[in-house]
């Protein structure tokens, strides 16, 4: 049986999934575009952005550069999917973060705050 989700594995899910979401939209692209610039199936971006499926690190990483993110926001992406980020001052804020246990908020998050403008 597969572990149950916590409350704060749906919230970082949630806030993950809004991030990626947001930032598919402000590029522009269609999901084939997308998924040609990953090198991934077009489906497998359709279930990422639906929430059915969470990419590996990699795969977050090449959204992220398809999305023509600032290396900043993939970190903050990738924080928000609990793993480690690119930068190396988050990386570090990270690892501090996992050994003082404080899973409540991700280091960088003030760092971006995403364009919610209609």
């Amino acid at each position: 049986m597969p572990p149950r989700k916590t409350q704060t594995d749906s919230s970082t899910h949630t806030r993950y999934l809004n991030l990626l979401v947001e930032a598919h939209q402000r590029s522009g692209l269609s999901m084939r575009e997308v998924a040609a610039d990953c090198d991934i199936s077009h489906s497998y971006v359709i279930r990422i952005l639906k929430g059915d499926r969470r990419p590996q690190r990699d795969n977050i990483i090449a959204l992220g550069f398809a999305y023509r993110l600032e290396r900043i926001e993939v970190d903050e992406l990738l924080l928000s999917a609990n793993l480690p980020p690119l930068g190396r001052s988050a990386l570090r804020e990270y690892r501090q973060q996992k050994m003082d246990g404080d899973n409540s908020r991700s280091p960088t998050s003030s760092m971006w705050i995403p364009n919610c403008a209609p």
